[in-house]
């Protein structure tokens, strides 16, 4: 055998590896669990998989004769606008959006796009790959819900809620605290005690994050706190959030308005010992009356 025979052998098994591989990964494409696109610059499918096929309930063959404004509902993709759309393509070459898929049957499901822009032999195409994500837009919307339904809660509360991360800064406070402090959600979200007390409040809750954190248990304790730019007595508790590993992550903290009470306990503080006084008084009066009257016996 000579050197030519073993060069040609040597090509043809490189050429069928290269088929095998080509075949590997169209098939691939065409078993992939998500929907895959070859799409034209005028909009029109050049490829489509077997999921874009079932998914959106045509055959491949009526799938072929429409294009992307068929089937994607944002009217940033209708045919009046996919020309500013094919040149953003081409301008930034792959990035990611979500849409909603309408469906032969009418009906249609969300989805998140991967576009990329690719010239091959000459031609342009946008290769697509498409994720449906019906089951993560349910978790999201179930999550929202839950998340109104605790906010809903913590803000019908008669006292001041709050989160805040081990750094410091608040994550979430309820209305009753906005009001509290006189700030919007938005002016609290990110800011830390320093920011929203004077010193030396500031310095007393600081005081007792740390021990929170330090210690991985809650506290409960009396304190100042603002309401409406006058200070208050307030019962405290703070609890520290925890993750699955059982590192504290932050904070969360109740504080409620206890004034009335200490308003209460001081005045029967001060009835008990005028009280108190009285008695003594009324003691040492008696006292006296029975020596004068003793004097006279």
């Amino acid at each position: 055998m000579t050197d030519d025979d073993k060069t040609k052998e040597q090509l043809i098994r490189e050429l069928n590896e290269l088929r095998s591989r080509a075949s590997l990964s169209q098939y691939s494409i065409d078993h992939s669990s998500d929907i895959v696109f070859w799409v034209k610059p005028d909009s029109r499918f050049y490829y489509v998989n077997d999921a874009a096929c079932s998914m959106l309930g045509y055959s491949k063959e009526e799938l072929l004769a429409l294009s992307i404004p068929d089937i994607d509902m944002d009217p940033r993709h209708s045919r009046e606008h996919w020309a500013e759309h094919w040149e953003d393509l081409k301008k930034r070459k792959s990035f990611s959006f979500e849409s909603r898929y309408r469906r032969k049957d009418g009906g249609s499901f969300p989805v998140e796009i991967t576009v990329n822009y690719l010239e091959f032999v000459g031609k342009e195409y946008d290769f697509a790959y498409v994720k449906d994500i019906s089951k993560r837009k349910l978790v999201e919307h179930l999550l929202e819900q839950r998340h109104w339904e605790v906010v809903t809660l913590l803000d019908s509360l008669p006292a001041q809620i709050f989160f805040k991360v081990t750094k410091g800064a608040y994550l979430m406070a309820n209305q009753r605290m906005c009001k509290a402090l006189g700030r919007s959600l938005s002016d609290i979200i990110g800011k830390t005690d320093d920011e929203l007390f004077p010193p030396d409040l500031s310095e007393k809750y600081q005081l007792g994050d740390k021990k929170v954190i330090s210690t991985g248990e809650p506290i409960f304790r009396d304190e100042k706190a603002l309401y409406k730019g006058r200070r208050i007595d307030v019962a405290v508790r703070k609890v520290p959030l925890k993750d699955e590993t059982g590192n504290v992550t932050g904070i969360i903290g109740i504080a409620l308005d206890i004034s009335e009470l200490k308003r209460t306990e001081k005045a029967l503080k001060d009835a008990k010992a005028q009280a108190e006084l009285y008695v003594d008084l009324m003691g040492h009066d008696i006292n006296n009356m029975n020596q004068i009257a003793l004097g006279y016996l």
